[in-house]
């Protein structure tokens, strides 16, 4: 399984406020068995904690397929960004992680 993430490399508060989208897409190649309901799960954090609302998408992968995802819904929340300094906002795009369950 490998994930290619398509995002913006820094995040502010203004973003937060007017509903940016942070991430532009999301890549998912399956190199092995094929995998039905498989869930993704999104959000970003930095040092201190989550940034994000959580994102989960389900998804169903065929044998060796690969699968884009735009129009993402990985929201950040804006009381969370109004706490970030802005030492935390240069590594918090870096800091995006997606498990599969």
């Amino acid at each position: 399984m490998a994930i290619e993430i398509e995002a913006i490399p820094v995040v502010t508060y203004a973003m937060a406020h007017n509903g940016i989208q942070v991430i532009n897409a999301v890549r998912v190649v399956n190199r092995g068995d094929e995998l039905r309901g498989a869930t993704l799960r999104a959000e970003l954090r930095d040092s201190e904690g989550r940034l994000s609302k959580p994102f989960t998408e389900l998804l169903d992968l065929p044998v060796e397929a690969a699968l884009v995802l735009r129009d993402l819904t990985l929201a950040l929340d804006p009381a969370a960004m109004a706490t970030v300094t802005p030492r935390q906002i240069a590594v918090a795009a870096d800091r995006t992680s997606f498990n599969f369950i």
